[in-house]
């Protein structure tokens, strides 16, 4: 196990047969990927670089391939998509991967199956990380009382009775 920043690459292999587990941060600012996402639901100036708790451990699965399972845990503020006040958020995300080694493997990968393309014996830390990172960013953060009054307001209708009425033809 790792304690404080990860790694940007990985020996694969190494830690598949080792049934290895890692564990350590990883900054969002560290991906341009993530680093973008964020930066559309933040204002401005107001962007930080929020420390994600990663934890992964390398095994095979039931079919003896190379796998990578765990999560990534971070907590973050974003202004609220209706009151622009801010929403704490405990943020989490599932990994699931299998490792492979050539981009007709990763086509070959079930629906249900999704993969990381290793480099040789080099696997990417970004690679394994960054999507499900990204998933679980909210598109439009808002509290829950104002999820409350988004479903009170989507109940009236134009001509703001409250009141929905079938359309006659």
């Amino acid at each position: 196990m790792l304690a404080g920043p990860l790694k940007k690459r990985f020996v694969w292999s190494q830690l598949v047969d080792q049934n290895a587990e890692i564990e350590g941060i990883f900054l969002s600012g560290a991906s341009k990927r993530v680093k973008d996402a964020i930066a559309e639901l933040v204002p401005g100036d107001q962007l930080f670089d929020y420390p994600v708790s990663v934890h992964l451990k390398f095994g095979v699965d039931r079919k003896a391939r190379a796998s990578v399972q765990g999560e990534c845990r971070w907590h973050m503020a974003l202004p609220c998509a209706r009151c622009e006040g801010p929403v704490e958020l405990d943020l989490e995300a599932v990994i699931d991967l299998l490792i492979v080694t050539s981009d007709s493997a990763l086509d070959r990968l079930g629906a249900d199956e999704d993969g990381v393309l290793a480099e040789g014996k080099w696997v990417s830390l970004n690679d394994m990380i960054e999507d499900p990172i990204l998933l679980a960013l909210p598109m439009s953060p808002r509290h829950k009382h104002c999820i409350s009054q988004v479903n009170e307001s989507w109940a009236s209708n134009e001509t703001g009775t409250g009141k929905i009425g079938r359309a006659h033809v």
